[in-house]
């Protein structure tokens, strides 16, 4: 059996309003994977109040899944006399009455790569000075590999995993996977980190959990440590113990848990080789007379 470096994960967790996440990487890659090209922000919100638009709506109530485009192509969210899919094929914005197939307007002009959250990496990866946006596409064979693991099937968001990776120098301190869930309105960064101990695991195990920071939520009682400790040096499979804060709360608080587990075994399956791969070259010189 294979052996496997031995990892820390930190889950960071930034809550929004629920359908906030589309203006967020996966989401807009699920739009470009269905339509070829990447949207706007202002899509699904208004650039005035951010509030969700029309489309944004729409999107959001059928399921903010690749099976949500089809079901909104037929009707006019903007109310601007166009259906949603003429819109889309004139690359004018959905939810604009302002921009039509005749007149799209500049919306799709100037939009900015995802955005590295600078303050929040620095505080999960200490000493890191540089990021590297990554974005991946989750093969059939390792959608398999990962669901056999989860024993469950993968979001269409999770196709498309964007993370950062987290620098000192040259060296690769860790990775941030963006990741959002929809009953607790939360939106996170996931982020693991390789052990120190460098103790072998078990190949395909998901990473160790160093603990869960809170940067904004809704409801305040996933912020305390009564709540956050249950998660602190536990294997996302450990987890099932978790015991949400207070009444009322287990279904949002089971989505984290599933989070942790998800989010760990798609960044291992992608950064710990790249990882692993960084790493070699120290070793071979290491081990050199």
């Amino acid at each position: 059996m294979k052996h496997t470096r031995l990892w820390t994960l930190t889950l960071m967790l930034t809550a929004f309003l629920g359908g906030n996440a589309f203006a967020l990487p996966p989401f807009q890659r699920l739009f470009n994977a269905h339509y070829g090209f990447k949207p706007a922000c202002i899509a699904c919100h208004d650039a005035d109040n951010w509030d969700l638009t029309g489309y944004g709506k729409g999107f959001s109530k059928n399921g903010a899944d690749l099976k949500a485009f089809p079901k909104l192509e037929e009707l006019d969210l903007d109310e601007d006399g166009a259906k949603t899919l003429e819109e889309i094929e004139a690359k004018a914005n959905p939810g604009d009455p302002r921009s039509t197939p005749d007149a799209p307007g500049p919306w799709l002009e100037n939009i900015p790569p995802a955005h590295a959250p600078k303050k929040h990496l620095q505080a999960l990866f200490p000493g890191s000075d540089r990021y590297e946006l990554q974005e991946e596409k989750i093969d059939d064979k390792e959608r398999a590999k990962i669901e056999k693991i989860l024993g469950a099937p993968l979001r269409d968001q999770d196709l498309y995993p964007t993370y950062f990776i987290a620098y000192k120098e040259d060296a690769p301190l860790g990775a941030a996977l963006y990741t959002s869930s929809a009953k607790s309105d939360s939106y996170y960064l996931a982020a693991y980190y390789p052990s120190a101990a460098g103790r072998p695991a078990a190949e395909g195990r998901p990473a160790r959990v160093a603990g869960l920071r809170f940067f904004s939520t809704h409801e305040r009682a996933f912020k305390k440590a009564a709540y956050t400790d249950q998660f602190a040096s536990k294997l996302p499979d450990q987890l099932d113990g978790v015991k949400p804060p207070k009444p009322g709360l287990a279904e949002q608080s089971q989505e984290i848990v599933d989070e942790v587990r998800r989010g760990g075994l798609i960044l291992r399956q992608f950064f710990q080789p790249f990882a692993d791969k960084k790493a070699s070259p120290k070793k071979a010189e290491e081990k050199a007379p």
